[in-house]
């Protein structure tokens, strides 16, 4: 007789992502991420090792962990950053989410989050028509480990942590986080009070950096200024001293003292806002550049 926990779902939200350095999923990278799965089954089986001991008539059961399988009929999508038909890496591991909601006057929410996820198997029919599979599709995982969890509410997605935008200062073998900046608010503003004096100041409406009282890029009726602007991929600044401008571990751009300003790419075009990217003002707060992975992009740029 099985001693398996089997549990059924009719319909649920499904996503599943690759892993972080740290083993944690890469919440804004989805794999593929569903808005109705359907048909899901989740069973969970110990992990038994029977061991005989000398004079015993009947062997000694040790449970030593869980073994977690997931399988999902039916699917509709909803996003992906890759096609649902494209094989998973074979020695890669996963992280898979999958969330309900239990409807009512007070609904509730639980999910379930597998670590160590590897695909057992697949069938995914080619005639697939407006993003839906057929029923008798889907995915059969396997998973090393599960936490589950919920709360009063609607299940949702977990939205992922954007990383940190700061500007650090090198001078030397001085390496400082010198300034913070707030995507919300559109402002710089000292790591720490007083840390800047005699370094570097950044002015937020209109955009102006100076290093150790010298002007070195601003914004002036609109137009991104400085004295030299270089595309360079790599970003291997040698000006000493300088500001960097960073998001999360990646460096998005540099500024020297004598106004030479370093970006891995630059698009003279319309700046579009987001969270995830600095935003150079002009007088009167209206936006005049954006500093983010993809590059510099600016309404107008002079080199003089």
């Amino acid at each position: 007789m099985s001693n398996s926990v089997v549990f059924t779902l009719l319909e649920a939200k499904v996503a599943l992502y690759r892993l972080d350095a740290e083993g944690q999923p890469l919440l804004a990278y989805p794999v593929w991420r569903l808005s109705s799965a359907e048909r899901l089954q989740m069973v969970q089986t110990p992990i038994e090792v029977e061991t005989w001991p000398t004079g015993r008539e009947n062997p000694h059961v040790r449970l030593t962990g869980m073994r977690h399988d997931i399988d999902i009929g039916r699917v509709w999508e909803l996003n992906r950053s890759q096609p649902l038909d494209l094989p998973l890496d074979l020695d890669g591991r996963y992280v898979l989410v999958i969330g309900w909601t239990e409807e009512g006057k007070r609904p509730v929410w639980h999910s379930k989050t597998y670590y160590g996820v590897t695909e057992k198997r697949r069938e995914i029919d080619q005639r697939a028509e407006r993003g839906a599979l057929k029923p008798d599709n889907g995915f059969h995982f396997r998973a090393e480990s599960m936490v589950p969890n919920g709360g009063a509410g609607i299940f949702n997605f977990p939205e992922p942590t954007l990383p940190p935008l700061y500007v650090q200062w090198v001078n030397g073998s001085e390496s400082l986080r010198l300034f913070e900046y707030n995507p919300t608010t559109k402002t710089f503003s000292e790591s720490q009070t007083g840390l800047a004096t005699g370094r570097a100041s950044i002015g937020n409406a209109p955009f102006n950096v100076q290093i150790q009282s010298t002007q070195a890029w601003w914004v002036a009726d609109g137009v991104l200024t400085c004295h030299d602007l270089v595309e360079d991929a790599g970003i291997a600044p040698s000006e000493k001293p300088r500001l960097e401008f960073w998001r999360g571990t990646r460096r998005l751009a540099t500024v020297g003292k004598a106004g030479l300003v370093r970006v891995f790419e630059l698009t003279e075009a319309t700046p579009s806002a987001s969270a995830s990217k600095f935003q150079f003002l002009a007088a009167g707060s209206t936006l005049a550049a954006t500093l983010g992975e993809e590059g510099l992009t600016a309404n107008s740029i002079a080199e003089i």
